[in-house]
């Protein structure tokens, strides 16, 4: 099958994958958004099970229309390092919703929605995903780095991250080794080939 993703992120973890095969096959995509620039999508098509969180009314949808019929639970929400109820502020380009009024603001309108907000490890207990699941990605416009370190301090330690470049202030992280780079995107696991 064709790589989905937005830079062939997904050809390059599943080489990895192929040298260190998943435990669980199970991931957790952090603004889905849809099929198109999916880092999941051609796992889930392949068997996995995924948790897909989109907080956007529009961008669920398509989620739900995209991925109808693979083992995956929709999750309406936005992921911060908090929990609660916030504002999702609607871009002109759909992928950069934003928690963050002046996130991109080339893009932004003032239309606005209403969102529950959870952390990820909030997320993970309600789901029971395990500590060691196999492949996260994290695209969240503006708060990525922020919700990774939080990550940092938590127990779980999935075995493959994708988060978006731009955000990542330093690629010396406790626990991973980075593996690949993307134009977007860098990819960093717990054990490295």
């Amino acid at each position: 099958m064709e790589d989905v993703s937005q830079f062939g992120e997904c050809t390059l973890i599943k080489k990895y994958f192929k040298k260190r095969p998943p435990k669980h096959k199970i991931l957790v995509d952090i603004g889905a958004k849809g099929k198109n620039g999916s880092n999941s999508f051609n796992f889930l098509v392949e068997g996995w099970k995924g948790i897909l969180v989109e907080p956007s009314n529009k961008n669920f949808a398509v989620v739900e229309r995209d991925f109808a019929g693979l083992n995956v639970t929709l999750v309406k929400a936005a992921i911060a390092n908090y929990n609660g109820e916030g504002t999702l502020y609607i871009h002109k380009e759909p992928a950069h919703n934003s928690l963050l009024a002046t996130h991109r603001p080339d893009t932004a309108t003032t239309k606005t929605q209403s969102c529950q907000i959870k952390t990820l490890q909030k997320l993970f207990k309600e789901y029971k995903i395990p500590k060691d699941f196999d492949l996260l990605s994290i695209d969240i416009e503006g708060l990525d780095w922020k919700v990774f370190q939080q990550l940092l301090q938590s127990k779980f330690r999935p075995k493959v991250i994708v988060i978006e470049k731009r955000t990542v202030e330093t690629t010396e992280i406790p626990d991973y080794h980075k593996i690949g780079e993307t134009h977007a995107n860098l990819i960093f696991v717990t054990d490295p080939l």
